[in-house]
């Protein structure tokens, strides 16, 4: 999967200065597979990777106001006990980065790590 958005803003400051503006990109790309080792076990692993990127500004000068990137990767498995019945188990472990703003000398910088742990059952009427 692939993806790609944006976004943009005006925002008038004041009658005789000029207005602001802004813009955001990000992008998204993730991949996912899956391998039945018997007919009632099921086991993924996947992988996402996102960036996004603001800029703001005067409508002449646009400069770089924040960047983030975050790092996915996931595992998960799924046994059918019966044809009825199903038991899952799922971890994914995000790292995420943020910097305010890119490239200058005195920047913001936020490191967040995110785990989460599923366990789950499906019941089939």
């Amino acid at each position: 999967e692939y993806a790609l958005a944006t976004s943009s803003s005006d925002l008038d400051t004041t009658l005789s200065g000029p207005y602001a503006k802004g813009r955001a990109i990000g992008r998204r790309a993730a991949l996912e597979a899956t391998w039945f080792p018997t007919r009632r076990l099921a086991v993924g692993a996947g992988f996402e990777y996102e960036t996004r990127d603001a800029s703001s500004g005067s409508a002449r000068t646009l400069r770089p106001s924040s960047e983030e990137t975050t790092r996915t990767f996931g595992l998960a498995a799924r046994w059918h006990a019966t044809e009825s019945v199903a038991v899952s188990f799922a971890a994914s472990r995000s790292e995420a980065e943020s910097v305010s703003p890119p490239g200058g000398s005195t920047y913001q910088r936020v490191d967040e790590t995110t785990t989460r742990v599923g366990l789950g059952a499906a019941v089939r009427f």
